[in-house]
């Protein structure tokens, strides 16, 4: 399934206060908090492109060739809810599947979209890229966000902020012990 983001993160997972303290940066610079912040985000993304996880609620959009599967399986976890599945049925017209076809399967360290009971994909133009259209939101709400991800974007930030010409030449440094933190938390898919 090929992916794009359609709705970035409106909050992040840790504070800029937050990482202060866990930091012990002092300093309260407006211009240090702007970097902060903008370090939060970069370990919030590296986390997730680690994890195969969402970890700040953001709205996704999934596109298919098919309805092959009964289940379809969505790239990113948690699913928070699937907002619509839109196709572009055999005469060219745009649909939207109606939510009493298929539901969330949301057990298990992977979650998918599933057919329900009794019910049947529509059939889809054979003739347009992407007839399918799926629609997601993904993510923790802020007071869901496990402890161990908040601990790891915190060490992350403090160290590229301690460590800023390091990281402005090559990113996030290998850092073992501390990413063996998210062990607990990546998806094998």
């Amino acid at each position: 399934m090929k992916t794009k983001l359609i709705q970035a993160p409106q909050t992040e997972p840790v504070t800029v206060e937050f990482v202060r303290k866990h930091a012990e940066i002092d300093d309260d610079i407006d211009s240090e908090n702007i970097l902060l912040e903008a370090l939060i985000s970069a370990a919030r993304e590296h986390a997730e492109h680690i994890c195969g996880r969402a970890f700040a609620d953001q709205t996704w959009e999934g596109v298919l060739d098919s309805f092959s599967l009964s289940n379809i399986g969505l790239p990113l976890t948690p699913i928070l809810s699937i907002a619509s599945i839109k196709y572009i049925d055999v005469n060219g017209v745009e649909q939207t599947l109606n939510n009493t076809v298929y539901g969330l399967d949301d057990y298990g360290m992977a979650h998918s979209v599933a057919l329900m009971p009794g019910q049947n994909w529509p059939a889809v133009s054979s003739s347009v890229i992407n007839p399918i259209k799926i629609r997601f939101v993904a993510g923790y709400t802020a007071d869901t966000v496990p402890n161990v991800v908040k601990h790891w974007i915190c060490l992350r930030v403090a160290q590229a902020f301690k460590n800023r010409e390091a990281y402005a030449e090559s990113g996030f440094v290998e850092m073992p012990f501390v990413d063996r933190l998210l062990d607990s938390v990546r998806t094998y898919k």
